[in-house]
């Protein structure tokens, strides 16, 4: 290697070292960090099952569009896409948190607001979650969300008048339905038995205090910052020991931040005051001196009536009027009992009625209002309250000059409807169809356009009793109406 190739190679590697040991030296430099979560939600929790109390955070600025809160029930506390919609509640720009500051400013706000429909039981899906910004992956975003869970208590209370022989355990459909609704979710069921005093005129107005205080020392085990969902169901006196215990609750803190939805089954108050038919007896002599029975029992006991009290958010009552006749094993055929409506109520307080009238229902016979509950009722209620009426039923003539006429209406869903005309004055009926009403409670059938010129028409309803008996119910008769388009 001669001088000026010796001098070249020392030149390159003294530029090499300069160049990494000064020339590249890069910039100290830092990752961005992702700013706070605008809105941050702290907690949640219900005062009354009819809003919802949420504590959140609101960084960065303040907000000035409303903010939208979703709704949802869950298995569990976690967000995601099993979560049920319950609603969404908005806070709107002008509105102020409890402590009179602006609700949507920069910094930490609690606020309660009301939510439609409330949160009633849903033992399936106990925990409540309020998602802010509903729609976004809060599954990765765990300050979008707060939860809170919600206990489930049932209540049964059987009637008056029981055999002896289930002293020990109470009915059998009591216990069949407390271990149906424990299936369903439900924390705690109290199965109510007082059969061995349930022959004694007056001793259901002894059940009541008893009643309440089971329902306060279940109430005082569980956490008192759950709030506690309770839904008592009361058959026959039952149901008058139903609506006096609640009404006779001392709140605990969670009860009174739950929901109280109470059933009443075919109320029947001991008591001669009810005005009005109480039930119905055969048509000889056995069944006149069931009435006189019933009768001096009734005065004896002097009952006060079936009631639902102003704390309930929500009430069904399920009642039959069938007469003993189509009364299947009702009391050896002399006498079925029937359920007293409507119920005093207080204002305020929505009632929902289905009449269960129809061959093959009872008090308490072969199906009675009971059993017809546990199989059409009970299996939906871990989803939530459910109301089934079998005699549901709506019909109505759609005329039009550019369409075919077409019958159509509403009714149970798998029931079978009849539609037949009547001409004024004459007893026979010109069958005109017949259908199915589809899953979601809807018929129609088309109509001849050589309908009756002046007749009537008519539509019912026949609904299985139980699934798999032929034993059905025939709904009240209803008269089409009328509707006519261009």
């Amino acid at each position: 290697m001669n001088d000026r190739t010796a001098r070249s190679h020392r030149n390159r590697s003294q530029t090499l070292t300069s160049l990494a040991t000064n020339s590249f030296v890069l910039e100290s430099r830092q990752l961005m960090t992702a700013a706070p979560a605008q809105v941050v939600m702290l907690s949640a929790t219900t005062v009354d099952s009819e809003s919802v109390t949420v504590d959140y955070q609101i960084n960065n600025e303040a907000l000035t569009q409303p903010l939208t809160l979703g709704v949802y029930r869950s298995a569990t506390s976690t967000y995601d896409s099993n979560a049920i919609a319950a609603g969404t509640v908005t806070i709107p720009a002008t509105s102020f948190d409890t402590a009179g500051n602006h609700a949507l400013s920069l910094g930490t706000h609690e606020i309660t607001l009301p939510l439609d429909g409330g949160l009633p039981p849903n033992p399936e899906h106990p925990y409540v979650l309020v998602v802010a910004n509903p729609g976004t992956d809060a599954v990765n975003a765990p300050t979008d969300t707060a939860s809170f869970r919600k206990t489930t208590i049932g209540v049964i209370i059987h009637g008056g008048v029981q055999p002896q022989g289930w002293k020990k355990n109470g009915p059998p459909w009591e216990q069949t339905m407390a271990k149906s609704l424990r299936a369903e979710g439900y924390d705690l069921v109290i199965a109510y038995n007082w059969v061995a005093e349930s022959g004694h005129a007056g001793a259901a107005r002894k059940q009541v205090p008893r009643v309440a205080h089971l329902i306060e020392e279940a109430a005082q085990q569980i956490d008192p910052n759950s709030p506690v969902d309770l839904h008592v169901i009361g058959h026959s006196e039952g149901a008058v020991i139903a609506g006096l215990s609640l009404a006779k609750l001392e709140q605990t803190p969670n009860l009174l931040h739950g929901y109280k939805e109470l059933t009443l089954l075919d109320p029947h108050s001991a008591s001669n005051g009810f005005k009005g038919k109480q039930f119905s007896v055969s048509n000889n002599l056995m069944g006149s001196i069931a009435r006189a029975e019933i009768t001096r029992y009734q005065s004896q006991a002097n009952d006060p009536p079936a009631m639902v009290p102003s704390d309930v958010n929500d009430a069904q009552v399920f009642f039959q009027h069938t007469p003993i006749s189509a009364a299947h094993g009702s009391n050896n055929g002399l006498y079925n009992l029937w359920g007293q409506v409507p119920v005093i109520a207080a204002p305020n307080v929505p009632v929902h009625y289905a009449n269960l009238t129809g061959s093959g229902i009872s008090h308490a016979g072969d199906v009675g209002v009971y059993n017809w509950y546990q199989t059409n009722i009970v299996p939906k209620l871990g989803n939530g309250p459910a109301l089934f009426n079998p005699s549901a039923l709506t019909a109505n003539l759609t005329l039009s000059a550019t369409q075919s006429p077409m019958f159509a209406g509403t009714g149970v869903p798998g029931a079978a409807i009849d539609v037949y005309a009547r001409a004024e004055g004459k007893s026979a009926k010109l069958p005109l169809g017949t259908t199915t009403v589809d899953s979601t409670g809807h018929w129609t059938i088309p109509a001849s356009r050589s309908l009756p010129v002046g007749a009537m028409f008519f539509a019912h309803a026949k609904v299985p009793v139980f699934p798999g008996l032929k034993r059905v119910y025939v709904s009240p008769t209803v008269q089409a109406t009328t509707s006519i388009t261009p």
